[in-house]
């Protein structure tokens, strides 16, 4: 006998129930801490998602899709699935799609959204069509599947099956889940497109706690250095068990885990969310240990769009907004503008540009050569001459003193010869030092040549450097690039994918390390324009709003906390009329006329 039986809910007038429908359908977050239950051992209890729960909903709601980086048993899987219980609960013809490491934890997953919905108030559940151990169907026609990846055929999965929403959990731990999801991924875009259409909420949720950068768990890695990098269309999110109270206050919580887990490295990986290094990496556990405490948050991140004017028609002009890159940076600006204005200081800003195809991203990082202390950080898929107004109109009348280092490659060159003629920045250009067979100077030429002599020292410099403990480097893009990085064939260093970031630094301290007194060789240009340059990121600014890691105002946070302390929760009928018009198809035909025959 369920608490409900125990104790029922008096019977509403059936436009009181419609109201309570349509504030559940229109509010999640209202529908979770009212209605619904979660299994705990002695039985269920109200839900009461915490801070970092309900952010994870909001980005799910606005963004669609997510990926989530997260400590072990710290709740992340049961707010997703009951999300999913809302979705089937309010929409119809809603596909779900579950997958995790193994068959026991994808049913498992399944039977948890079963059991969240058999404890739903007896208005608001529908009968089953179907009802089976991996899957189930509602007669709204609202169906979740759980599925693992065959490795003989990993493209099969889901086949038949065109996907509205796709949780993958514990994707570190999944093989030949990168085959799997490009195979999803065609049939669930069209889905998502006729969802956008209908105003049908939608998207994918990816979870997991890290499991190294290369192999099984290369492609969460991947995808989650992708999603930082503003170059995919995830949005990340991490959740530390120490950003949840239940766990932080608790005095047994963390030393039970640690027991648990018994292994520093699957302590940091599971509860400290520390990507461990492959076994043919370059760097040593310590150095890795050495290189994750480093990673602070930056002070803004700025999100830049190209907005170019298109013709559409022939008639009129549209502006589009395509993300062209992110921008972030662990000083104010004012701060940084000072820096960039102080003749003592040495400052590198060091690019390793790609074309606009392929996977490979540029890269712009600022840093003070004297401690190689990082003051900024772009990273972004754009075209060169997008690539040039970020270095041109954001970056360099911010630190007009900087020296420009830019490495010669096919679209390097493009730029170095942009700054050398047209550009007034030309002056800071980095060059190298060209010698004759008696190893006599010949002449100097624009760029950073990375060729058979310099590339080991640029190596060396990036081992000195993180070796001795002399990097002041805070960009977790950054870090996790360099602790993937691996010994590949002939004994290569390369980058498990990609090397772009970590390449852009080792090009700072190789400076530091072997031009440091020669580099700076360059006419210091006027800083007329620093000034100005806090209202042209403004201006920017109000174009392409800063996304705020706190999405919660002052009065949220006291809503929330007033949420939070109704234990058990009860429903205020508020004395309002049933809406006569749907304006956002929130509340079909058939969800009135469900109510309306409770």
């Amino acid at each position: 006998m369920t608490d409900l039986d125990l104790n029922p809910r008096p019977k509403l007038a059936p436009e009181e129930y419609a109201r309570l429908y349509f504030e559940y359908k229109t509010d999640p977050i209202l529908f979770l801490c009212d209605a619904i239950k979660i299994p705990t051992p002695g039985g269920a209890k109200h839900f009461e998602p915490y801070r970092e729960q309900i952010k994870l909903i909001d980005l799910l709601l606005s963004e669609h899709y997510v990926i989530s980086l997260k400590s072990r048993q710290i709740g992340i899987s049961t707010i997703v699935q009951a999300f999913i219980v809302w979705l089937i609960t309010f929409y119809k013809d809603i596909t779900v799609g579950v997958i995790s490491k193994d068959g026991d934890e994808a049913v498992d997953f399944v039977k948890k959204i079963l059991s969240i919905y058999d404890d739903l108030p007896f208005w608001l559940k529908k009968d089953f069509a179907k009802k089976r151990e991996k899957s189930f169907i509602l007669n709204n026609r609202s169906a979740v599947y759980a599925a693992t990846v065959n490795p003989h055929k990993p493209s099969n999965i889901f086949r038949g099956k065109t996907l509205t929403f796709l949780a993958i959990d514990e994707a570190a731990f999944v093989e030949y889940i990168d085959e799997a999801f490009t195979a999803i991924s065609p049939a669930m875009s069209t889905a998502h497109i006729v969802c956008e259409q209908r105003k049908i909420p939608y998207g994918c949720v990816i979870m997991s706690t890290p499991n190294g950068t290369t192999g099984i768990g290369q492609w969460f890695f991947n995808q989650w250095t992708d999603a930082l990098a503003h170059t995919s269309r995830f949005k990340p999110i991490a959740i530390h068990w120490k950003q949840i109270p239940v766990f932080r206050n608790s005095p047994t919580w963390y030393k039970t885990q640690c027991e648990i887990l018994k292994h520093k490295w699957r302590i940091d990986q599971e509860l400290e969310l520390k990507f461990t290094s492959p076994q043919n990496a370059v760097f040593t556990g310590e150095d890795v240990e050495y290189l994750q405490s480093l990673i602070r948050e930056p002070v803004f991140k700025q999100e830049l769009f190209d907005n170019t004017e298109t013709l559409v028609d022939g008639c009129r002009y549209e502006v589009n907004e395509n993300p062209i890159g992110s921008l972030w940076g662990w000083y104010d600006l004012e701060t940084i503008a000072k820096l960039g204005k102080d003749e003592s200081k040495r400052l590198a800003v060091t690019v390793d540009s790609a074309t606009m195809f392929g996977s490979d991203k540029s890269v712009i990082e600022v840093f003070d050569i004297g401690n190689l202390d990082q003051i900024m950080e772009f990273v972004g898929k754009c075209r060169v001459d997008k690539l040039i107004d970020v270095i041109e109109n954001i970056i360099m009348p911010l630190v007009p003193n900087a020296l420009l280092v830019i490495e010669l490659n096919n679209p390097g060159n493009q730029l170095i010869e942009y700054f050398t003629r047209k550009s007034k920045w030309g002056g800071n250009l980095y060059h190298h030092i060209v010698y004759d067979k008696k190893l006599n100077i010949k002449e100097k030429r624009p760029g950073l040549a990375t060729t058979a002599k310099t590339r080991p020292l640029i190596i060396d410099s990036l081992f000195t450097c993180i070796s001795e403990k002399i990097a002041h480097i805070k960009s977790e893009r950054l870090v996790n690039e360099l602790i993937s990085l691996r010994y590949g064939r002939n004994n290569r260093i390369e980058g498990s994918p990609h090397d772009d970031i970590a390449m852009a630094f080792s090009f700072a301290a190789y400076i530091r390390q072997y031009c440091y007194d020669t580099a700076y060789d360059y006419a210091v240009l006027p800083s007329e324009q620093t000034d100005t340059l806090i209202d042209i990121v403004e201006e920017n600014r109000n174009q392409t709003p800063i996304r705020s890691r706190n999405m919660f105002t002052q009065e949220d946070d006291t809503l929330l906390l007033e949420i939070n302390e109704k234990t058990p929760k009860h429903i205020q009928v508020l004395n309002i009329a049933i809406p006569n018009s749907n304006k956002n198809n929130l509340l079909s035909d058939d969800d009135i006329d469900l109510i309306m025959d409770i």
